[in-house]
């Protein structure tokens, strides 16, 4: 199965010797679908969507509103993320994420621990759209 964020695979692989280990540990985290736990301690309030709902919204809102995504009023906005690629000493790692909106887009962010707080790194990551 091709994940939302292969197309971005080069960046990943390009990022530089000492990020070899990290692509390799995202590119095996990322094999399955996994299910997240509702354990993030934030303030913002949020809720983890099932897949099958964002199906059945998707094919709800495709039958009021033919077209592409993008001319969707009303379709819900969420945020997909991968699983993380971290070294072995959990210094720096490799995540992607997918926002639901009128582009559709998709980052790669290369972060590191500095000063004690994951930060990003600016290695030429990946942005690219994806049209539904």
């Amino acid at each position: 199965m091709e994940s939302w964020w292969s197309n971005c695979l080069p960046s990943i692989t390009n990022a530089g010797p000492e990020w070899d280990a990290v692509a390799v540990a995202f590119r095996q985290e990322n094999v399955r679908v996994r299910v997240l736990d509702r354990l993030l301690p934030i303030d913002t309030p949020y809720r983890l969507v099932p897949r099958a709902e964002i199906r059945a919204d998707d094919a709800r809102l495709a039958r009021m509103y033919p077209g592409p995504m993008r001319d969707r009023p009303g379709s819900m906005k969420y945020a997909a993320v991968s699983a993380v690629g971290f070294n072995a000493g959990k210094t720096k790692a490799i995540v992607s994420v997918r926002l639901r909106s009128t582009q559709g887009m998709v980052d790669i962010h290369f972060m590191e621990i500095r000063e004690g707080k994951w930060v990003n790194v600016p290695l030429g990551g990946c942005k690219l759209i994806v049209i539904a």
